[in-house]
């Protein structure tokens, strides 16, 4: 499993390097949050390289001057988890550590105001100018801080909005799956998990990136990663494709690659859509003509079912 997932050293060399890049930034992207309130660039990301060093920082402190140590010695014994791990979500996989991260950044933030204070009262010159950039710099980055929750605490109330409507608009899909398909169809979905706990069919993923195409996507096998996507539509026996515009939105940038939008749109020009949700966010498509394209029904339009009832009814 471990040589389908990581086949070669160069895969294993890329994925330890970009891992742990990612981990050093981990702990200050819970303040900074680039890419999320604020664009990732040199900036921010600097900005998160400088918080996750206080925090380190602290947490070293930390271990020196108390004997409570148990997160510490947790924490260290996961690293080779983390690191290893070939898709990792490190703001998911770091929360059971956020009350240590966030202890080490106020341990070395109380250290480094003492300092300033005795710089401004005992200080030379030279050193008081030297504290006053330091001390702006560090008043900025705890405005920022409170400024990126705040943001983000109103992007995830847009965001939970707009997941509560997709999601009524999934289970119109779910229900017309339950009454209109047998207890033995298979469904490709990209949310497998939840077509199976609503409808209780199995599902698939129409796509899968294999560890080599995440880490270098410039392989030539890699070109479009997506190429495969409802090939096994035969082989694994699944009669339908659920979809939805939150469909790939993991997947990050690569999806929105013109070779990918063309495949997936020439998949669908193939396949008749057999459900469409009330606001048309969720269509369910019969993959009869891409299992056998020879078969009668490709031959001309398939009904589309509607979750909206006909109007005047």
């Amino acid at each position: 499993m471990w040589v389908l997932s990581v086949p070669t050293w160069t895969i294993l060399g890329s994925m330890l390097w970009d891992n742990l890049r990612k981990l050093m930034l981990a702990p200050g992207n819970y303040f900074i949050m680039g890419g999320f309130s604020l664009p990732r660039n040199l900036i921010t990301t600097g900005l998160a390289l400088l918080l996750s060093t206080l925090s380190v920082g602290g947490a070293v402190r930390l271990y020196a001057s108390s004997r409570r140590r148990a997160i510490l010695f947790i924490f260290t014994g996961s690293l080779p988890v983390l690191l290893l791990w070939n898709y990792p979500i490190y703001d998911r996989f770091l929360l059971p550590f956020i009350p240590l991260i966030l202890l080490g950044v106020v341990v070395e933030l109380r250290r480094i105001t003492s300092l300033l204070r005795s710089v401004f009262r005992t200080g030379d010159t030279i050193n008081r100018i030297v504290a006053v950039p330091v001390a702006i710099a560090l008043l900025v980055v705890i405005i920022l801080t409170g400024y990126n929750y705040w943001h983000y605490g109103q992007d995830l109330t847009i965001l939970s909005r707009h997941r509560a409507a997709l999601n009524r608009e999934r289970r119109e899909g779910y229900d017309w799956i339950t009454r209109n398909t047998p207890a033995s169809a298979r469904v490709l979905a990209y949310e497998d998990g939840l077509v199976y706990l609503y409808t209780g069919r199995q599902a698939i993923r129409p796509v899968v990136i294999t560890t080599d195409c995440y880490y270098q996507p410039e392989r030539p096998k890699c070109a479009s990663d997506f190429s495969e996507m409802g090939s096994w539509t035969a082989y694994v026996g699944a009669r339908y494709w659920l979809t939805d515009t939150d469909d790939l939105e993991f997947e990050g940038e690569r999806r929105f690659r013109p070779e990918v939008r063309q495949h997936i749109a020439g998949l669908k020009s193939r396949i008749h859509p057999v459900f469409v949700s009330s606001s048309a966010n969720v269509v369910v498509y019969d993959t009869t003509c891409l299992i056998n394209s020879g078969d009668q029904s490709c031959m001309g339009q398939q009904g589309v079912y509607s979750a909206q009832p006909p109007i005047g009814k």
